[in-house]
């Protein structure tokens, strides 16, 4: 019998803006399952299964909704691109507003000896401070991102038409330049940046966590 060769597949996927009233609970999904440096972390996360999610990007989605995009399949939502217009300010809302209801919603363990992974996330909530990056790096790059999608159901250049996206709304108004904050840890997420031009910063001051590592590019 002779062997018919696969017909080939093509892959559709739509940009567009963020929608508060029905995409939370998909970009949230997204958040969770690529979590571990590109890899599912549903196991890390089996009882409070928004925790890295409301940690992590729910402040982008409840107070900068306009710079938020979502890339959409098939099959639904697959990644997203989320900005801050001015880091400044959102990381003074992150400090007076969000992490407090983070504190609410996720009350401190009150447990001695190990900890699960969700644990001590729920604990880094109750200690947590933001990290103000350097003067030269806020008047370079004054906006904040983060972006995920599914590996598996994106096709080279999705992601960059998404931040495509988000760069022309920051653009317009008046952003020269992003940042992202990532985990030195998270190499596959460094590499994913630097594809897409954020490039590692040299450490621009001794406040910088030695876990953190800025990743920049202008607009």
């Amino acid at each position: 019998m002779a062997t018919v060769p696969s017909p080939p597949v093509t892959h559709t996927h739509i940009i567009r803006p963020y929608n508060a009233a029905t995409d939370k609970q998909a970009v949230y999904d997204v958040c969770r399952k690529t979590c571990d440096d590109g890899a599912d972390g549903t196991e890390i996360f089996p009882v409070h299964t928004e925790l890295v999610a409301d940690k992590f990007i729910g402040a982008y989605l409840q107070n900068s909704p306009e710079y938020c995009f979502v890339i959409e399949d098939c099959q639904g939502v697959c990644g997203y691109v989320l900005a801050a217009l001015d880091a400044k300010t959102h990381l003074e809302y992150l400090e007076t507003t969000w992490i407090p209801a983070m504190k609410d919603k996720y009350p401190r363990i009150e447990k001695t000896g190990e900890m699960t992974p969700a644990e001590e996330m729920i604990m880094s909530l109750h200690s947590h401070k933001n990290y103000m990056p350097a003067d030269s790096i806020l008047t370079s790059y004054p906006s904040l991102v983060q972006m995920a999608t599914f590996a598996d159901r994106l096709v080279e250049g999705g992601l960059r038409l998404a931040l495509a996206s988000a760069v022309a709304a920051l653009k317009t108004n008046g952003s020269q330049g992003i940042y992202a904050e990532v985990h030195v840890g998270d190499r596959n997420t460094i590499e994913r940046y630097s594809r897409l031009g954020m490039l590692e910063q040299t450490r621009a001051d001794a406040r910088q966590p030695e876990e953190l590592v800025l990743v920049a590019r202008t607009t």
